[in-house]
């Protein structure tokens, strides 16, 4: 079921229930009987995972097209002389800001996890506050590494556009 699982779904199913501790078929064929008694017990979900699922399918690609959008928009009011420069700098703000933002999560939800980790040993109140701790160390992760890498990467192409034209013959100039 986990191969599935975007990497920080993995995660989030690694925190709640480590890959170790989870049983064989045979074991689970031994606890439950017969085929049919184990063919319904699997693959069930929690209704809290599901919905943080789908959260984050819909928020994280809607959020990468709200900045995309943004950062055209904020090209296209540029003034003309300043369009190239503008250009340079919102992609690198846009490859930072996404690359620094899914690492962000990664390690924010990594983190956050490991900090709750131990009420894990709570029966059903250590998976929720672990799975939430992920999810909310997920969140905060994002946005903040994901403002900073946007930041540098807005320095970087400024940088990138100074240096082009410094060098090089070459210069930026809007299309006719």
């Amino acid at each position: 079921m986990r191969a599935r699982l975007t990497p920080f779904g993995e995660l989030h199913s690694e925190i709640l229930k480590p890959r170790s501790s989870l049983k064989s078929l045979e074991q689970i064929l031994a606890e439950k009987g017969t085929i049919e008694a184990v063919l319904k017990s699997i693959g069930k979900t929690r209704a809290v995972v599901d919905k943080i699922g789908v959260v984050s399918r819909v928020a994280g690609p809607a959020a990468i097209v709200l900045d995309v959008s943004l950062s055209a928009f904020v090209i296209q009011q540029a003034s003309p002389g300043d369009r190239s420069r503008v250009a340079v700098r919102e992609i690198g703000g846009l490859v930072g800001g996404v690359g620094a933002g899914l690492g962000g999560m990664w390690a924010g939800c990594a983190s956050a996890g490991l900090l709750a980790s131990p009420s894990l040993v709570l029966p059903v109140v250590g998976e929720v506050t672990t799975g939430g701790a992920c999810f909310i160390g997920g969140i905060l992760g994002g946005l903040g590494v994901g403002w900073l890498g946007r930041k540098a990467g807005e320095v970087a192409g400024e940088e990138i556009y100074r240096i082009s034209n410094e060098v090089s013959e070459f210069r930026w100039v809007a299309a006719k």
